[in-house]
């Protein structure tokens, strides 16, 4: 129930950033708006390879969360319970966000999309804990 609580809040805490960021940055209007610095190819090579880091970390989560074993050990596979499901799939639904919303950014794409849509779940998805139902520490397992 305690883990439920902390879901719960940190969703909240994400919407409530994504509406925050919507009215702070109100006059970064559109996507297309933002200016190009001088960095911009660095920031596109960089975006470009975190991109292919989330999607790979999101695919793996969302694997686990639909009831794959794939890089689990046998005792992590077998001691999975609901709330195991639950964070790995919360954790690659925001690691997706992640990589789609910095390429959005980036790369301007929907230059007419309002500039707060890829930043808020960006950086929502940035600050949400990734919290493994269970952990095992030194040979025993903590709740």
């Amino acid at each position: 129930m305690v883990y439920a609580g902390f879901a719960w809040q940190g969703a909240m805490l994400i919407l409530a950033f994504v509406l925050y960021a919507r009215v702070r940055w109100a006059f970064t209007s559109r996507t297309g708006d933002v200016p190009r610095g001088a960095t911009h190819p660095v920031q596109l090579v960089l975006a470009n390879g975190a991109a292919v880091l989330a999607l790979a970390v999101a695919a793996l989560h969302l694997a686990h969360a639909s009831g794959s074993t794939v890089g689990l050990a046998a005792e992590a596979a077998a001691a999975r319970n609901t709330s195991a499901y639950l964070v790995e799939g919360s954790n690659g639904v925001l690691a997706l966000l992640a990589g789609v919303g910095i390429v959005l950014m980036v790369h301007r794409i929907g230059a007419r999309r309002p500039f707060w849509l890829p930043l808020g779940p960006t950086w929502g998805a940035r600050s949400w804990p990734a919290v493994p139902s269970r952990r095992r520490s030194a040979g025993r397992t903590t709740s």
